[in-house]
């Protein structure tokens, strides 16, 4: 299965021979999949500092329980700094749980279900600036940030790598602040 979200219409699950739209997952701008479960972040309707994450193994049910934590399986929310402004930009699946990434500052979902998920802040100033950036390289979280090129190792707080090519970089993420 394939799925697919714009910020605009329904997330639509394609299939070898026909596409179905889920009309009850939230409309957002990123998607990602982790822990047999659609995360779907920044979302327009309710918030951009949220990340709302569906039932486990299937896409068709987002309801949140009011007992959430005592439900393994069921769908789940987060909001991440919802008062500081900024909407959630990155969301990458990753070895040691869910990075979130805020123009300034850098979160993880970690664990596997509602009994085990914990948020933790990874950085609260370095951030990123767009999705695409954000990619897994060798077992390494890699990202273009405000200010430089940043890795990320799981543990520890990001490092930046693009100091060599300072100038180049950062004449890029002008180009991303503009």
């Amino acid at each position: 299965k394939f799925y697919a979200a714009d910020a605009v219409g329904n997330l639509i699950e394609y299939n070898t021979s026909s596409s179905v739209t889920i009309n009850a997952a939230p409309i957002c701008n990123l998607l990602e999949f982790g822990s047999e479960r659609i995360w779907c972040a920044n979302i327009p309707a309710e918030s951009g500092s949220r990340v709302r994450v569906s039932s486990f193994g299937g896409a068709g049910y987002w309801t949140i329980p009011a007992n959430v934590a005592s439900i393994a399986d069921a769908p789940n929310s987060f909001d991440f700094q919802k008062d500081d402004g900024e909407n959630i930009l990155c969301m990458k699946n990753t070895p040691w749980g869910m990075v979130i990434g805020k123009r300034r500052s850098m979160h993880i979902v970690k664990g596997f279900d509602n009994a085990t998920w914990r948020k933790v802040v990874i950085d609260p100033s370095i951030g990123c600036v767009d999705d695409r950036s954000m990619q897994m390289k060798d077992g390494v979280l890699v990202w273009l940030g405000t200010d430089g090129i940043y890795e990320w190792r799981g543990a520890g707080g990001p490092v930046p790598i693009s100091l060599p090519i300072d100038n180049i970089v950062k004449s890029v993420g002008q180009i991303q602040n503009n």
